[in-house]
């Protein structure tokens, strides 16, 4: 929670003034590890398989 605080106040200056914020970009990071419906693996004998885990069924691409 103070790092989030320490962030959003990094923004602030000394003259109560806010940056600009259009040059950033926010992205949620669960986007990156969707995993997809069905997916190939090719394994070596004796790997285990990798897990594939989603908290909700719909977010399966």
């Amino acid at each position: 929670m103070y790092a989030r605080l320490k962030y959003a106040t990094g923004f602030v200056h000394s003259n109560m003034e806010v940056d600009d914020m259009l040059d950033y970009v926010h992205l949620d990071e669960k986007w990156f590890y969707i995993t997809k419906e069905r997916r190939k693996f090719y394994l070596v004998p004796g790997e285990k398989e990798p897990d594939r885990k989603s908290k909700r069924k719909h977010l399966l691409q």
